[in-house]
């Protein structure tokens, strides 16, 4: 049986209810119907009584349901966890019917499926809360034309950052939005761009966030306005960062592992911004240490190959800078370490070829075209890997073919001529030839 002192208690907060609204305090078929708990409740603690007992009220808007009621729906419905419902159902009316109108009107408005819907209220259950009508479609609207987005776009930014939703228009989202177009010298087009990458940044304050991060970052790495606006362009979640205890300190290991000076590390962050927010201990250092290590590098050469192509420190292992060494070691038939640094060393870009549709293809197709040996293509490749980086259907196929029109042997001496003469050059030697 329920105390005295509860059924006091609900008499009292029955008396505090506003004038004109008719509601009616009754207990539910069932004193107790959570599922996670399966007994009565009868704590002398309001906020257990409230949160455990099952209760329902009605009003001229319609039947709410129990704070236990809600939870029960939320996780069935969406497959919400306790924990993510802290704040959707602490208050003790929750309309249901009115929730799930909602969540039809998202899904129809946003154009998602059943799992995309389930994903978003998930990461944000308030967004039910909130009336279609006055917050949801004007918020909407406002992003859409504001940004320029389409449907697809629109519904990727809100199922990134949903919470964007319970902004308000005119003392959040358009102030932050004039904000970073102003700091950060973006034009519309840019400003999209940015939201569209990160759409998180909108719930960071302006002076106590992102103004504090943008002028750490101009002055530690002697970027202009313009420059960090490049920057952030290219990957805005560097803002999320704590500038102190994770940018500061990859910016030191650039520093103190390559022995770059402020004016290489200002270099090597412009060419490879998300630098900033890879892992020292579980990427950088260990991607470093494997480079010296497998192809014998002193500390100076790891550095300049590193400088010349930074995503080194980000690319796996496994997966792509060891199997690439081991395909061109094979191919070109390379004896040595010693052998295989030189080639990477002259261009170490090809870490970041595709085996199969780049490598791959342009040496069959050179040693295919040559009116020679096998060996022959393979030298001109060992000589000049920086052929790999042509495109074979717009260069190398079109003068092989525009050489062999003009009578040419297509030898190594020929191939170099098609590998390296500039367009301006190549064509006045096939029309001397015409």
């Amino acid at each position: 049986m329920v105390s005295t002192s509860s059924i006091l208690l609900i008499g009292f907060v029955a008396s505090l209810l506003p004038e004109g609204n008719a509601f009616h305090v009754k207990r539910s078929n069932k004193l107790c119907r959570n599922n996670f708990s399966n007994k009565l409740v009868t704590s002398s603690s309001t906020k257990h009584f409230f949160t455990e007992l099952s209760w329902k009220c009605t009003s001229e808007d319609g039947e709410y349901c129990s704070i236990t009621e809600a939870k029960e729906w939320f996780v069935e419905r969406f497959g919400c966890t306790l924990d993510q419902l802290g704040h959707v159902v602490r208050e003790s009316k929750v309309h249901l019917p009115k929730m799930e109108s909602r969540a039809k009107w998202l899904q129809d408005r946003l154009e998602l499926s059943e799992n995309e819907l389930n994903r978003l209220v998930r990461r944000f259950p308030s967004i039910l809360r909130l009336k279609s009508d006055t917050n949801l479609e004007p918020t909407l609207q406002y992003l859409q034309n504001r940004l320029d987005l389409s449907n697809s776009q629109l519904r990727k930014i809100i199922a990134r950052y949903p919470q964007m939703m319970g902004y308000s228009i005119n003392n959040n989202i358009e102030p932050k939005l004039r904000y970073l177009q102003n700091r950060l010298e973006l034009d519309d087009s840019r400003l999209k761009t940015v939201i569209q990458k990160y759409p998180n940044i909108l719930g960071y304050h302006v002076h106590e966030n992102l103004e504090p991060k943008l002028e750490y970052l101009q002055k530690r790495l002697q970027f202009n306005h313009t420059q960090i606006g490049k920057i952030i362009s290219q990957q805005p979640s560097i803002l999320g960062l704590a500038t102190d205890s994770k940018v500061e300190k990859n910016i030191e290991w650039l520093q103190q592992s390559l022995g770059l000076t402020n004016e290489e590390v200002r270099k090597i962050i412009w060419r490879q911004p998300p630098l900033l927010y890879y892992s020292v201990p579980n990427k950088m250092e260990p991607n470093r240490k494997w480079l010296q290590e497998r192809l014998e590098l002193s500390d100076s050469k790891t550095s300049n190959m590193i400088q010349r192509l930074p995503q080194i420190l980000a690319l796996s292992i496994d997966d792509k800078l060891e199997p690439t060494l081991e395909w061109l070691q094979h191919h070109l038939k390379l004896e040595s370490n010693s052998e295989l640094a030189l080639v990477i060393g002259k261009m170490p870009n090809l870490f970041g070829y595709s085996i199969e549709n780049k490598l791959e293809l342009i040496i069959v197709f050179l040693i295919e075209a040559i009116d020679g040996t096998e060996e022959d293509a393979i030298l001109l490749l060992r000589n000049d890997p920086h052929i790999f980086s042509y495109s074979l259907e717009n260069r190398l196929k079109p003068r092989v073919k525009e050489a062999k029109k003009a009578g040419l042997v297509i030898d190594h001496a020929c191939l170099m001529h098609i590998t390296r003469y500039k367009k301006e050059k190549w064509d006045s030697l096939i029309k001397s030839l015409s």
